[in-house]
């Protein structure tokens, strides 16, 4: 489920507040399937879906390779900006 915003200090940059579901490395094809599907299912029905965006989310299903693709990008963008804006760990 996704929730978007715009910086002020920076209008360039978007923000994608986000949460998803994933399962540990090495979780067979098959589970990582029927898993999805189970979700997929439940986050298409009507009523999920309102409850969902009256807390101002938007649900947003998609297939293992399309969120881990996803998080792959969020995970560059943010690296970057972390590191251009020489961010520590505390």
């Amino acid at each position: 489920m996704f929730r978007r915003w715009r910086s002020r200090a920076s209008p360039d940059l978007e923000s994608v507040g986000w949460f998803g579901i994933v399962a540990r490395a090495g979780t067979p094809p098959d589970i990582v399937k029927t898993l999805n599907a189970a979700f997929v299912k439940a986050l298409s029905d009507p009523a999920a879906i309102e409850k969902i965006r009256v807390l101002g989310a938007e649900p947003a299903p998609t297939s293992p390779e399309a969120f881990a693709k996803f998080i792959q990008s969020e995970s560059v963008k943010w690296g970057k900006l972390i590191a251009e804006a020489g961010i520590k760990a505390e």
